[in-house]
Order: structure tokens, then C-alpha cells, then sequence
């Protein structure tokens, strides 16, 4: 096993290291918040059981018209979700594009505040 002090697991599930465990884990404060991001952005709302309330509906735009008010309201939603469930994570930069008709990317800078040194991290993520 291990010697790695385990702090989560690794949102999307994956078993890529060889870590003699069943799936990846988040062995820094930066991973387990890199992890949480993605999931908030990633869960549609009313699927956890104790907050229906958490998560996006990101998917729900896929079918919008893909112009700067469609985005500019996809930001909002993600700066809004992020204060409410990630009040540590400072977001620097949100970027939103289209691949083609059907695709958005969704490309995020943040930084982390609650800890002494803290460094721009970027998560992309693109939704089909």
C-alpha cells in the first residue's frame, strides 16, 4: 500500500497510477479541490441526495444558441455555485467557446485562498 497520505478520491473516477488502490486518489489539498471543482461543475442539480440544490446545469445549454449572452449567463451561474460551494477557490479567469454545435469548452483559471502560497491552477472541461 501506499505511504501517501489519501485526502479523497479523484473526480472523474479513473485508475491510471499505480497505487495499489481501486481508483486514483487526491493525495494534495490541490487535487481534492481540482476534484471538487470538476464535480460541482459536472453534477446537474437534484442529483445529490442531501442538496438538491448543488451542481449545474451546464448540460442544458448545449441546446441554447451559443452567443456571449449564453455564456455570459454560464458564467454567472459558475461564479454564483462557486461562492456558495467552493467560498475558497477564487476564480481568475472563465473562458467559454464552442467546438461546433454541439460542444461547449469550458476553460476555468482559479486560485485557491485558503492556503499560504497559492498558484494559478487552469481546469478545462468540454461538455457534448
Amino acid at each position: 500500500m501506499s505511504n501517501n497520505k489519501i485526502k479523497g478520491i479523484t473526480f472523474p473516477f479513473d485508475n491510471t497510477n499505480n497505487n495499489n488502490y481501486i481508483l486514483d486518489i487526491d493525495s494534495t489539498y490541490n487535487e481534492v479541490i481540482k476534484s471538487k471543482i470538476f464535480h460541482l461543475l459536472t453534477t446537474k442539480k437534484n442529483q445529490k441526495v442531501r442538496d438538491l440544490d448543488y451542481g449545474l446545469d451546464l448540460y442544458e445549454f448545449l441546446f441554447n444558441p451559443k452567443d456571449k449572452n449564453t455564456f455570459d449567463e454560464i458564467e454567472q451561474l459558475i461564479r454564483e455555485s462557486f461562492s456558495k460551494y467552493l467560498p475558497n477557490v477564487s476564480i481568475v479567469e472563465c473562458n467559454i467557446s464552442e467546438t461546433d454545435n454541439t460542444s461547449i469548452i469550458l476553460s476555468l483559471k482559479y486560485i485557491i485562498t485558503d492556503v499560504k502560497i497559492s498558484k494559478e491552477e487552469t481546469i478545462q472541461i468540454i461538455f457534448k
